[in-house]
């Protein structure tokens, strides 16, 4: 989230704090909340922005973590959970913003220009990248029902006499009232080998110095904008700058008028359901102090209370089998997705930005019958009133907003769960999606990962990563794409692939079964080093020895001159089995036109398209 304009209109503000972090946790360690979301952004946007490797942002990430324990200061990590009913309109913005983002690095690089500064990394799987860092080094972390913000404010109300701050770089924590708990910017958060610096902020003193009551800081934050009401018609208009300082005088003068009097007269027009959004805006600032124990709904980690969501459906969905896999560090699903467990409005599917791709050449096209599939596991059984969920496409200079339908088969998601799917069904199912591999294929390939004594027999060389790339690779070969994917190529279209199916094989309760578990991003797809090693070798194709029996050795030795101790009979054994398994029986997309389903052609005929 975050409040408009804010950070710059407060930008050098006195009320700040100087805080010397490092030299305050010498005496008492410094219990510190992180919002987990604006941390991993935070730490991408300087890192794969510029080279795009997820080994170096692990690295990073690593060394921030490790320096901030160095320095007895304890982090716990908020994490955000299912996105807002509300957050909708958000979430189309944002995927607008990134798309015009995107539109400038193509247009600079078509005319030869320098290439823009883009401020949204667009990288898809950060976040399974930091969870498993933060699994990793057992960094305590704390995945919200909803979006973390308020959770952890509240939090650190509940622990007042423990938590000292809040570091982030969302706007709204200037407006939440947390008592002498400090907001800590990221950008004013120095992490250095020899020192931790930064500049805190407390709601009382933000509130003096902008001479308004403590208690309006969230009616500001709300006549301001933020996720809530950004598209509200305000009366204040002008610059962001202007604005604010109208709305600021305008709450001096209104100390004694109600909320709901001051936000009635502050909008040009304010439906019933306008003014309950701004009523929900005004109490998500406004966090609770009261006495803690376990029967008013709380619970204790190393000595830290931590609430349970008082969401209306959180007690429905924590009875559910899924809900410790979900809202744990180790689960990759992508939560946008999960707003299906607790309302059928206003779903949304966009995950690909191809801002100069035709749509029938773009791999958003190719994937939409394993998106309605997904879709149809979460809304499983069927309802009589059909279920209907955005993709939002890249067109021309815009994008359409297409309207789609899930396809259902036998089983849902809380069958995949409740026992009553085996887990060998499960893979198969997963794989069938695909539509690269025969039965015989499938059937090995599930019986493979589902039988936990075949795994461990053939570990050295086999993992279910390996099935992945085996049907991305088939999947992406077999297409009629724009970009040409060389037989080497670890491409952003992997990234899109790996991002759809997480969420796929979590909902079909597969990563969670020791046979099946996944590594973490840096492991297994850091496109910017294999290209870099694969761009020197393609300079010694000349003179490579033949691929004959016997000798695969001495041909990856010529290529990789520098690794050629390195390359071990394992290494082998694995390059072996997923070249051939790649390529058995593949059909090239150069050799066949590759169609998907015809339920999905007749669907993409029936869709009704809204141009934006």
């Amino acid at each position: 989230m975050g409040v408009n304009g804010f950070t710059t209109f407060f930008k050098g503000s006195p009320a700040g704090k100087s805080l010397p972090l490092s030299d305050l946790a010498k005496d008492k360690k410094l219990v510190i909340g992180v919002d987990g979301n604006a941390l991993f952004y935070f730490l991408a946007d300087n890192i794969l922005t510029s080279s795009g490797s997820y080994v170096n942002l692990r690295n990073e990430i690593v060394k921030y973590f490790e320096t901030l324990l160095k320095f007895n200061i304890e982090p716990v990590v908020f994490l955000d959970g299912l996105s807002p009913i509300g957050k909708y309109q958000e979430l189309e913005m944002r995927f607008q913003s990134k798309l015009s983002e995107l539109r400038k690095v193509s247009d600079n690089l078509l005319n030869s220009e320098p290439f823009p500064f883009i401020s949204t990394p667009t990288i898809k799987l950060i976040s399974v990248q930091f969870r498993r860092i933060l699994e990793e080094l057992n960094i305590q972390t704390y995945v919200a029902f909803q979006e973390a913000d308020y959770e952890v404010t509240q939090w650190a109300v509940d622990n007042k006499d423990r938590v000292f701050g809040i570091i982030s770089n969302d706007s709204d924590y200037y407006f939440f009232t947390m008592g002498e708990c400090y907001f800590i910017p990221l950008n004013n958060l120095k992490v250095t080998d020899d020192s931790i610096t930064a500049i805190g902020f407390k709601s009382r003193i933000t509130a003096d110095y902008l001479q308004i009551q403590e208690k309006h800081l969230p009616l500001l934050a709300t006549l301001i904008g933020n996720d809530y009401t950004k598209y509200l018609k305000s009366k204040y208009v002008g610059s962001p700058q202007s604005r604010i300082s109208s709305i600021i005088n305008n709450l001096k003068k209104s100390k004694n008028l109600s909320p709901v009097s001051i936000l009635k007269e502050s909008f040009r027009t304010l439906s019933k359901t306008d003014l309950d959004n701004c009523l929900n805006s005004y109490s998500y600032y406004s966090v609770r102090d009261e006495p803690k124990s376990d029967r008013l709904g709380f619970y204790s980690e190393n000595g830290i209370f931590f609430r349970y969501s008082q969401h209306s459906d959180y007690e429905r969905i924590s009875a559910k089998p899924y809900y410790k896999r979900f809202f744990s560090v180790a689960c990759m699903v992508n939560y946008n997705y999960l707003s299906l467990l607790y309302s059928h409005m206003n779903q949304v599917s966009s995950f690909c930005f191809e801002p100069t791709i035709p749509y029938q050449n773009s791999l958003i096209y190719y994937t939409s019958t394993l998106r309605q599939l997904m879709f149809g596991l979460l809304d499983y059984p069927p309802k009589s009133q059909p279920l209907k969920y955005a993709d939002l496409i890249p067109d021309s200079r815009s994008y359409q907003k297409v309207m789609m339908t899930p396809i259902y088969g036998e089983f849902g998601m809380d069958d995949c769960w409740n026992g009553s799917v085996p887990l060998e069904k499960r893979i198969y199912e997963f794989a069938s999606w695909f539509k690269v591999l025969n039965q015989l294929k499938l059937l090995e390939y599930s019986k493979r990962y589902s039988d936990t004594a075949v795994v461990i027999a053939s570990a050295k060389y086999q993992c279910f990563d390996d099935l992945l790339v085996i049907l991305f690779s088939r999947f992406l070969l077999g297409l009629k794409l724009c970009i040409v994917i060389d037989e080497w190529m670890i491409t952003d279209y992997f990234a899109t692939l790996y991002f759809l199916s997480y969420t796929i094989v979590e909902v079909m309760n597969i990563p969670s079964n020791i046979q099946c578990h996944l590594k973490s991003p840096h492991q297994v797809l850091d496109s910017t080093n294999l290209h870099l090693l694969w761009q020197s070798a393609t300079k010694r194709l000349v003179g490579i020895p033949p691929t004959t029996a016997g000798n695969a050795a001495n041909r990856l030795g010529h290529l990789f001159p520098s690794f050629k101790d390195n390359i071990t009979a394992d290494h082998l054994q694995h390059f072996n089995y997923l070249k051939n398994e790649i390529y058995s029986n593949l059909k090239l997309s150069n050799d066949t036109t590759t169609t998907t389903t015809t339920t999905t052609n007749q669907l993409i005929n029936e869709m009704s398209t809204l141009k934006v």
